[in-house]
């Protein structure tokens, strides 16, 4: 009877040790501004940002991205690192949105998956989107193709 005690105790503190492992991992801020890596001048702020573009007569360029988000991740390290992707953002006033915080967002403006770039209109209404990881050459492309939809 006392066979059990032994491996069922290992089991359970093997689970443990993944469980704190894992945990420890997890952050529970919302995404921040990275200094440094990337030379974009992301908004902290969602509403901040919307005002910011109605008083400059830009629209908002709002990514929303997850803290489990892999894709979310590629695009810190090549898409938002890219020097073309840099220059084309500066016409915009771009913010990043946590989507695990902001569900609210999420619901508004219908995002269904990570990461997610909507660009609005000072009014907050969306002229344009993508879903998904989009490489650099793309996302100037779009920016570029979505700037002649804008109407400010």
């Amino acid at each position: 009877m006392k066979r059990w005690i032994l491996p069922t105790f290992f089991v359970w503190t093997l689970i443990g040790a993944v469980a704190i492992a894992a945990w420890s991992g997890h952050d529970d801020d919302p995404v921040k501004v990275v200094e440094g890596k990337s030379k974009i001048a992301w908004q902290p702020n969602f509403e901040a940002a919307l005002l910011a573009a109605r008083e400059e007569k830009k629209p908002a360029l709002v990514v929303f991205e997850s803290n489990t988000c892999t894709f979310c991740k590629k695009m810190d390290k090549t898409t938002w690192r890219d020097q073309r992707v840099q220059n084309q953002t500066r016409g915009w006033v771009p913010v990043k949105v946590n989507g695990d915080q902001r569900t609210d967002l999420l619901a508004a403006y219908g995002v269904q998956g990570f990461p997610t770039a909507i660009l609005l209109g000072g009014d907050g209404k969306p002229f344009a989107g993508r879903e998904g990881y989009i490489e650099p050459g793309e996302f100037v492309a779009f920016l570029e193709d979505s700037r002649a939809k804008w109407k400010g």
